[in-house]
């Protein structure tokens, strides 16, 4: 049916553009309230370079913006040799300190 314009005898020279504008210029999703899927791939289709363009603009600077900057916080791994300090009950260390001041 879309392609049927030019069934009824109005295929001449200077009309051609005329009936493929009114048959693109009307969609369906007028008349049905429906979203019309073929005019949305149809758009996305015509208008990638403005999609694709700025997304890998933005992945660009964003990996740019990763490697760039320096982190604010930098694990640093213990020493190896470094042995953890021994724990020491409370109780010990009550005992300790009484020694000591005594």
């Amino acid at each position: 049916m879309r392609l049927a314009f030019w069934r009824a005898g109005e295929h001449k020279a200077g009309n051609e553009n005329t009936v493929a504008q009114r048959v693109v210029s009307t969609p369906a999703s007028a008349e049905s309230g429906d979203l019309d899927l073929r005019a949305l791939g149809q758009a996305l289709v015509r208008n990638k370079g403005w999609i694709i363009v700025p997304t890998l603009l933005a992945a660009v600077l964003s990996i740019a913006a990763v490697n760039l900057i320096t982190p604010r916080y930098k694990f640093r791994s213990p020493d190896p040799d470094r042995r953890p300090r021994e724990r020491v009950p409370a109780a010990e260390r009550r005992a300790q300190r009484g020694a000591q001041r005594a």
